[in-house]
Formats: C-alpha cells, sequence, structure tokens
C-alpha cells in the first residue's frame, strides 16, 4: 500500500512445510529497506513506487514458498499417517533423508526437492497432482 512495506510473517514470507521464516523474514527485510531507502530518495512512497519489493522478493522467494505450501496441503489430510509412511519410505535411504531435511527446512530446496519428489514411494505420497505441481514450479 502507499507508504506500506510488510516482510517476513507480517507479509506471509513463511514456509508452510516446516512453519520457519526467519530466514525469509532477514532477507526481505533487507529488500524492503534497499527498496524504501530508493523511493523516499525519489520522492515516490506510493504503492506503485514500492512495487519494486513485491518484484524482488517474489522472484527469489515465490516458488519455494508455494511449494511449501502445496507440500503442507498434500500431508494436511491424514498428517501423522502420511508423515508415518514418509518417514518409513526414507528409512533406508540416506541421500533421501538429507533431502527430505533440506524440503522441509526449506535450505537449498531445488536440487533436493526434485530428488526426493522423483521418487516413487515418496511421489506416491504426497501424491502425483502435488508432485507435478511443485516440480513445475520455477
Amino acid at each position: 500500500a502507499n507508504g506500506i512495506i510488510a516482510a517476513g510473517g507480517a507479509a506471509g514470507q513463511i514456509y508452510a512445510l516446516s512453519g520457519q521464516g526467519l530466514r525469509y523474514a532477514l532477507r526481505c527485510g533487507e529488500i524492503a529497506g534497499k527498496v524504501a531507502i530508493d523511493a523516499i530518495t525519489e520522492g515516490d512512497v506510493s504503492m506503485e513506487g514500492l512495487a519494486d519489493y513485491e518484484r524482488q522478493w517474489r522472484a527469489e522467494f515465490d516458488a519455494e514458498l508455494r511449494a511449501g505450501q502445496l507440500l503442507h496441503s498434500s500431508l494436511s489430510v491424514s498428517q501423522d499417517q502420511q508423515m508415518d509412511a514418509l518417514l518409513g519410505a526414507l528409512e533406508d535411504k540416506p541421500k533421501l533423508q538429507q533431502a527430505f531435511i533440506d524440503v522441509f527446512t526449506g535450505f537449498r530446496l531445488k536440487g533436493p526437492l526434485e530428488a526426493l519428489l522423483k521418487d516413487e514411494e515418496i511421489s506416491r505420497i504426497f501424491g502425483r497432482e502435488t508432485v507435478e505441481k511443485t516440480l513445475a514450479l520455477k
């Protein structure tokens, strides 16, 4: 809005799968500060003058935040059963265990997310539609 920039939890910049958001809050706060300085310097703190903030943070984080939302949603029905199945599927797969930790925490998401979701058993747990939508995010 005019004269307002929200960052972190106030802006919904939370990774839904794990609920973490500190990394997003810090980075988006940094982006917000730079955009605010430019807007004030240029004398335009209107919504249009601050729009670069939205473009920048979404370019950096939108795909991974949406991936977290999709994965969280797919686990929300029978969450305990699905999480048990997911952990069981990872039991004898140490590389996928690390990929799961990276995906769950939103850390180094792209490669680990692909590795995790391309596993047949894990793909079935999340559901084909969720897997396809998640892998399509750029």
